[in-house]
């Protein structure tokens, strides 16, 4: 990628990252009069319209930040930003392009210590899961059956004893494992 390409791009996503505040603003607003306007509405329907309207909110942000790209690279320096432009105001116009690639650089900074952070605990969850762990007394793993059964999960789920634990935890959706403590 050239200069340029990576000048437009950090502007792109830089613009990307504006305009995607007032849309998730928007997609918020809409949540809260849906809601309001259904207060006895199920916690799972809520949760849904919650998870719908989040995807959407970076589906419409990916959408804003290609169309970006796109209309930059083949325009040139002028960047077109969807519904945010500054076209009016020369100074901030010239202020922001300055400023958004450093933006979008920190932005993407940022994003790299959740990512780290997950590949952490994902890595724990699998020592955990994989070591230190014997068998647990058959009366224990009876009971979980039975317990599984009850609650209508069909997969088998397993507990083990581990040295690594300090609390009962569950670990795992699709293979859930229980693991108890010494």
């Amino acid at each position: 990628m050239t200069a340029f390409g990576q000048a437009n791009f950090l502007q792109a996503l830089g613009w990307a990252v504006l305009n995607s505040l007032w849309q998730m603003a928007l997609l918020w607003v809409i949540y809260q009069v849906i809601t309001g306007l259904h207060r006895h509405a199920k916690s799972t329907l809520k949760t849904a319209l919650a998870s719908l309207l989040l995807i959407s909110g970076f589906a419409w942000f990916l959408y804003t930040f290609i169309s970006i790209l796109v209309s930059s690279s083949t325009a040139g320096a002028g960047f077109s930003s969807g519904l945010m432009n500054m076209e009016g105001n020369q100074q901030l116009n010239k202020w922001l392009i300055a400023t958004l690639p450093i933006a979008s650089l920190l932005y993407l900074g940022l994003l790299v210590l959740p990512v780290l952070h997950f590949i952490r605990n994902l890595r724990y969850v699998h020592i955990i899961r994989h070591y230190g762990l014997s068998k647990a007394q058959v009366e224990w793993r009876m009971f979980v059956s039975k317990v599984a059964n009850q609650m209508g999960i069909k997969k088998p789920v397993n507990i083990w004893i581990s040295e690594l634990v300090s609390s009962p935890v569950t670990v795992g959706f699709l293979k859930p494992v229980i693991l108890v403590p010494l």
